[in-house]
């Protein structure tokens, strides 16, 4: 076995090595680098262990029952991430509806006093006081606001898309 490789394939730390073969954490460690070479009993502790997790393919009950239950979990989790994003989506919908309502009657409201200054004697104050309430309107639910939502409720949507694309995958 590859000095470097022993991590990956057995999966202990160095602590867990020395302990497990009986050496001192130094030694094990200058056996790692390849600065020492290990005792026979703990090199043939170490081989033995080695040949018998390569010849072993099947995964043990525990970590397939572990493995099953932590896909089960992500698939639930995945659906509540997806669950949130539609209430995300449904909130960001209200509030871009609300803002072009609010903009639809402000443009209205010009409209109107385009017509009021039609008159024979328009009312000057009232013109006045829609032309404040309209451009405050406006200020308050600009056109920038409006592209910041559209882009927020893109975003939201192609993370639901992605979440439940994820979904699928998990229940494949």
């Amino acid at each position: 076995m590859d000095r470097g490789e022993i991590k990956k394939e057995l999966g202990l730390t160095q602590e867990e090595m020395a302990m497990l073969l009986g050496v001192a954490l130094g030694q094990w460690k200058m056996y790692k680098s390849g600065q020492r070479r290990l005792p026979p009993k703990p090199m043939q502790k170490l081989t033995a262990l080695s040949q018998n997790i390569q010849m072993e393919k099947g995964t043990p009950e525990e970590i397939s029952k572990f493995l099953s239950d932590e896909e089960r979990q992500t698939k639930m989790k995945l659906k509540d991430d997806a669950l949130k994003m539609e209430i995300k989506i449904s909130r960001i919908q209200k509030e871009i509806t609300i803002l072009e309502n609010n903009r639809s009657e402000a443009l209205a409201a010009f409209q109107t006093i385009a017509q009021l200054r039609k008159e024979e004697v328009p009312d000057e104050g009232l013109i006045l006081i829609i032309r404040d309430r309209a451009l405050k309107t406006l200020n308050k639910y600009n056109s920038y606001s409006l592209g910041q939502l559209q882009l927020k409720l893109q975003g939201f949507e192609l993370m639901k898309a992605v979440i439940q694309q994820k979904i699928k995958l998990a229940g494949a």
